[in-house]
C-alpha cells in the first residue's frame, strides 16, 4: 500500500514537472480548456435531466399513499375488519400523499437555497412547475 502512495507521488510531481518545463506552457492550457470543457458539460447535463426532479415528488406521493394504504390494510387484519369509514381511509392516503409532495418541496427549497441562492417558490418552479409546463406545451404567455 505504501509503494502505491510512493509511485503516486512520483507521477504527480512528474506531471507537474513536465507541465512546469515545457515552454509554452500548452499543457497547462489544455488541462485549463478541459475543466471548463467539462463544467459545461455537466451543467447541459444537469439542465436537460432536470425533468426526473419534476417526477420525483410524484414518486414519492405514490410510495406514500401505498405504503399508507399497506398500513391501514394490515391493521384492519390484525383488528379483525373494517373498523372506520371508507372515506377516513382515503383521507388518510390522500393526506399521506400530499404530505410526501410537501416534504419534497421542503428539500428541494433547502438545496435551492443553499446551493443555488434561490427561494423555495422560485426552486419549485424551476424544477416541477417549469418542466410540466414544457410536458403540456403551455408558454409563459398562456
Amino acid at each position: 500500500m505504501k509503494n502505491n502512495k510512493i509511485f503516486f507521488l512520483i507521477f504527480i510531481l512528474a506531471v507537474s514537472l513536465y507541465a512546469a518545463n515545457s515552454g509554452d506552457s500548452e499543457g497547462l492550457t489544455n488541462l485549463n480548456q478541459a475543466g471548463a470543457s467539462a463544467k459545461t458539460t455537466a451543467v447541459k447535463a444537469f439542465q436537460n435531466w432536470k425533468w426526473i426532479f419534476a417526477f420525483i415528488p410524484l414518486g414519492v406521493a405514490g410510495g406514500a399513499a401505498f405504503t399508507m394504504n399497506h398500513y391501514i390494510e394490515k391493521k384492519e387484519e390484525q383488528n379483525g375488519g373494517q373498523s372506520e369509514p371508507k372515506a377516513s381511509k382515503y383521507f388518510k392516503i390522500v393526506i399521506s400523499s400530499i404530505i410526501a409532495i410537501v416534504v419534497c418541496f421542503i428539500i428541494y427549497g433547502t438545496f435551492g437555497s443553499t446551493f443555488g441562492g434561490m427561494g423555495y417558490w422560485q426552486t419549485w418552479d424551476t424544477l416541477v412547475i417549469q418542466t410540466f409546463k414544457e410536458f403540456m406545451g403551455v408558454t409563459n404567455g398562456q
